[in-house]
């Protein structure tokens, strides 16, 4: 990483936290929660790991988060067929992205990491079992 690219991932930190300042605990974890979704689809328990990578989350907080953010339509579940096997996964809306986020642009490396690395993990495992 260049020293450009190291003073814009600063830059887009510092934004991150400072559209959250004052919003309280849960809606920075729900925004936290629909970066991740925003960035892959994800089944229930990649969700879930990820969050607990994250933020130390139990697993029935998460489910009562994405509840919540089910029900305002900032997230839905789709089923994904790409496979051998149809699994269901949770997508973000395009509206919820929009109030939440803003632009998919705006998400810092350290959510984009979590996420990229809780989603890799399974396929890691699943090959050398």
């Amino acid at each position: 990483m260049s020293e450009n690219e190291s003073i814009v991932e600063q830059n887009r930190e510092l934004s991150w936290k400072r559209k959250g300042k004052g919003r309280g605990n849960r809606w920075l974890m729900l925004r936290d929660l629909l970066a991740i979704l925003s960035l892959r689809p994800m089944s229930n328990n990649i969700v879930q790991d990820t969050m607990f990578l994250m933020r130390g989350l139990k697993r029935a907080t998460i489910r009562e988060m994405m509840d919540q953010l089910e029900r305002t339509k900032s997230i839905e579940q789709l089923e994904d067929a790409s496979g051998s096997i149809k699994l269901w996964v949770w997508v973000a809306t395009e509206p919820g992205v929009h109030y939440w986020i803003g632009s998919r642009k705006d998400i810092p490396a350290s959510i984009v990491q979590a996420a990229h690395t809780m989603q890799a993990v399974p396929r890691s495992e699943g090959v050398n079992s």
